[in-house]
């Protein structure tokens, strides 16, 4: 159904983290304009997260959508150019919303970077 985990900001409200740009644009759009998808979001949250009143609209200056990506790669994040480009696109549509958007990296330790790393087959000519 809906993907939710719990991400607190600051003093700013949870919203919904999903793995893909284009679902999450798709969910800041549901969160926005449709009340049934906020109250099903409503009953998956922790109470002190729920909405008042999931039927009214909610502030979306209240909210920040943060895209935490996960790289073993050390220094700054650097995403392959379309990955760039489709996070980029998603998120001016969620700021078209009036949402804050943004984005952070997720290190992963040296140890568990060396972990299931597993190489490309070589394709058959």
């Amino acid at each position: 159904m809906y993907q939710c985990l719990e991400a607190v900001l600051g003093n700013r409200r949870p919203f919904t983290a999903i793995p893909a740009a284009d679902t999450s644009t798709t969910s800041g759009e549901l969160f926005q304009t449709d009340p049934e998808f906020r109250k099903a979001l409503n009953a998956k949250l922790p109470e002190k997260h729920r909405l008042a009143d999931p039927a009214k609209p909610p502030n979306r200056g209240e909210y920040r959508i943060v895209f935490a990506i996960v790289s073993d790669r050390a220094g700054s994040l650097a995403l392959p150019f379309f990955s760039g480009l489709n996070l980029k696109h998603a998120a001016r549509g969620l700021q078209g919303y009036g949402f804050h958007v943004a984005k952070t990296k997720i290190a992963v330790s040296e140890q568990k970077a060396k972990l299931n790393k597993f190489k490309a087959r070589k394709r058959a000519a």
